[in-house]
């Protein structure tokens, strides 16, 4: 079993928690109290059972982002490296969708994705569900079920960024 750095450990527990409180995860505990959290003490007789107790804690809390602030900007870009924000230009929809640039893999899983036995638009939505970064998979999920044509419209705008839908000019040699 590869060896704990407690201490690298609890300073990512205690970011994290900084970042509940600061608002823009939100706090799922089980008694929905405030999480106020105790780094271990690594002189104490059983750091394990300190480091499995921050762990407990922390699986209890949903990292799901409530706000887009400049804040979550700036993590995510030092995450994921380019972010991009998809903004509905119709009237009828006001939507906005934040999503991580797309790999090479993720291009390819969709491209085969379209040429199966699954229709476009689920092989889009999965695409979009794969890069997405707010709102939440539920909430684009329940849009989507209003307007099933946006997963399309969604990925096209994709295709754009990423150079899938580059026009060419084809001359005879």
């Amino acid at each position: 079993m590869e060896e704990l750095n407690y201490e690298e450990t609890t300073k990512s527990l205690d970011e994290l928690l900084r970042s509940i409180q600061r608002g823009y995860v939100k706090d799922t505990t089980m008694d929905r109290a405030p999480v106020h959290y105790q780094a271990p003490d690594f002189s104490s007789e059983n750091p394990e059972k300190d480091f499995e107790e921050g762990m407990r804690i922390i699986g209890s809390i949903d990292l799901t982002v409530t706000e887009v602030t400049d804040e979550v900007i700036r993590d995510w870009k030092a995450r994921y490296g380019k972010v991009y924000k998809l903004a509905a230009d119709d009237e009828d929809i006001t939507l906005e969708v934040y999503i991580k640039k797309p790999t090479r893999a993720a291009i390819s899983r969709f491209q085969s994705g379209t040429s199966g036995k699954k229709s476009i638009t689920e092989s889009a939505t999965r695409f979009l569900l794969d890069l997405l970064l707010f709102p939440s998979q539920d909430e684009l999920v329940k849009i989507f079920e209003e307007k099933p044509g946006l997963p399309t419209a969604l990925v096209g705008e994709i295709g754009d960024l990423v150079g899938i839908t580059a026009n060419f000019t084809t001359t005879e040699l």
